[in-house]
């Protein structure tokens, strides 16, 4: 099991000092879904148990995840208050998401692979006697 160390956020580029936002690049509603979704499989969680975590019914999510575009009859949302139930494997994917989209820094599965090719490179030398 690989151990996760929390690092740093590089610094972010200021829009405006007038705005008060420091976010350069905002998700579209499509975008976040994809990333919602995408951490919900990565984790492991079927639709059936993340609508159970959400206190939802499988078809109010399936809506949900239904793009009709940012102000169609289909714009469900997702509650902050419920995401609160998703398992911790979920956010840890949704966070590896999101530094990705913002480009904040090394992702979890990054951090591992420098580590497995570090690993790989020490006992390639330990074989060749260096």
């Amino acid at each position: 099991m690989s151990t996760i160390k929390q690092q740093p956020l590089p610094p972010m580029e200021v829009k405006s000092l007038d705005s008060g936002s420091t976010v350069t690049k905002r998700p579209t509603l499509q975008e976040w879904k994809g990333m919602v979704s995408r951490a919900a499989a990565r984790s492991g969680l079927s639709q059936k148990a993340m609508a159970v975590d959400l206190g939802i019914s499988e078809a109010q999510l399936s809506s949900t995840f239904a793009y009709e575009g940012e102000t169609g009859p289909g714009q469900k949302h997702l509650s902050f208050w419920r995401l609160r139930h998703l398992p911790p494997e979920f956010w840890q994917e949704l966070i590896d998401l999101l530094i990705a989209f913002y480009d904040l820094g090394t992702t979890r599965k990054a951090r591992d692979d420098s580590a497995d090719l570090a690993q790989a490179v020490r006992e390639l030398l330990k074989v060749h006697g260096r």
